[in-house]
């Protein structure tokens, strides 16, 4: 996508929710040693991170954040035209995650809903498409929820992914109104295979009887990730900066993906920022994917308490490989303070898709 502008937007509200299990990082010394726990925090930079409970998905992260939003900008059920769902580990294979959240917000039959399946970039990305739908005159209110749990801790085998990623869910609302986003989206293919998680759909479906559950585990060729982040993330930033005439000066603060330590302070250093430019958060909720954008604006707006509007430039790159710049202002007041919450959708164990219906049944007669 070339550098767009897209006018007549505004973001109403932001929330995030993370689990209330904290993890610290120096807990897996009896796993893998003091000296390599060490290591990973001075390089990676995770002190502590969330990490939900076992039935927990993104998903009800992304409720809960949902529901305390719109109750915090009064906002009815019936006003929101559309919700798309950012996630890389949905609720099921079908349907799409963003139905059942269309239920569990009581959301009108007239809003459409679907996912999005990206991974790290999926706040620029949802935050675009929901401001395109905007300035098509499709949507007047829309619902940008981005959602995910992991899983990774519970692989001991691999201590850099057991040590890394947290759990957390964001809602932001965009609706129509005096604004503008600027934008700049962009993706190589080729670079499909440097991280993922390969098994257990269409291309590598898992045998019943002698399943492969290593190809369920996340894979990251690390170099090749580094080089990317380090190089397309500084180009993209270059080549925003040319189109619209903005230099870092423009902006309260610069959104860094939270990917590890090491990666950011070496773009940040390309693009010549002070380090109180730049906020991090993976120090306190690791990285939350394509969540650790809200996740870092969330957590600046608790700790320092901004006052008024807040320019925002955010640089996200990952899995794709996708890349992209976003710029944005919200009202410090429009941000919540974090939410902890350990709640589940209760009624997709009990009943999903017929199972259990017949003992509601029998329990009925």
């Amino acid at each position: 996508m070339a550098a767009s502008i897209i006018e007549g937007i505004r973001i109403g509200g932001l929330a995030c929710a993370v689990p209330t299990g904290k993890v610290e990082t120096k807990s897996y010394e009896n796993i893998f040693g003091a000296e390599d726990v060490r290591k990973f925090i001075d390089m990676v930079g995770v002190k502590e991170r969330y990490v939900s409970v076992e039935k927990q998905t993104g998903s009800d992260l992304c409720y809960v954040a949902a529901k305390q939003l719109m109750e915090k900008k009064q906002l009815e059920a019936s006003s929101i035209d559309a919700v798309i769902y950012m996630c890389q580990i949905p609720d099921y294979k079908q349907p799409s995650t963003a139905y059942v959240l269309h239920k569990r917000l009581n959301l009108r039959n007239e809003c459409f809903a679907f996912d999005i399946n990206l991974g790290c970039t999926g706040f620029i990305y949802g935050v675009s498409v929901m401001a395109s739908l905007i300035h098509a005159g499709l949507v007047k209110t829309g619902l940008i929820l981005v959602g995910e749990v992991s899983r990774a801790d519970k692989n001991t085998s691999d201590h850099s992914n057991a040590m890394m990623f947290g759990d957390a869910g964001a809602a932001c609302i965009i609706e129509k109104g005096k604004g503008q986003i600027e934008t700049l989206l962009k993706s190589d293919g080729n670079g499909f295979h440097i991280m993922g998680i390969p098994g257990g759909q269409a291309r590598h479906p898992l045998d019943k009887e002698n399943p492969d559950w290593e190809s369920l585990e996340p894979h990251m060729d690390g170099f090749e990730t580094f080089r990317f982040a380090i190089t397309k993330a500084p180009a993209a930033w270059k080549e925003f900066s040319k189109a619209f005439g903005k230099t870092t000066e423009d902006y309260n603060y610069v959104m860094f993906h939270q990917s590890n330590k090491f990666m950011v302070d070496h773009i940040a250093h390309k693009m010549k920022l002070k380090p109180e430019q730049y906020p991090m958060s993976i120090d306190r909720y690791g990285n939350t994917n394509g969540v650790s954008i809200p996740v870092t604006v969330v957590d600046l707006c608790g700790r320092q308490k901004p006052d008024g509007q807040l320019k925002l430039l955010c640089i996200a790159f990952g899995v794709g490989l996708s890349w992209g710049v976003l710029s944005l202002e919200i009202d410090a007041k429009d941000v919540l303070p974090m939410i902890y919450s350990d709640d589940y959708f209760e009624e997709a164990y009990e009943t999903v898709f017929g199972k259990g219906r017949e003992a509601e049944e029998q329990e009925n007669e």
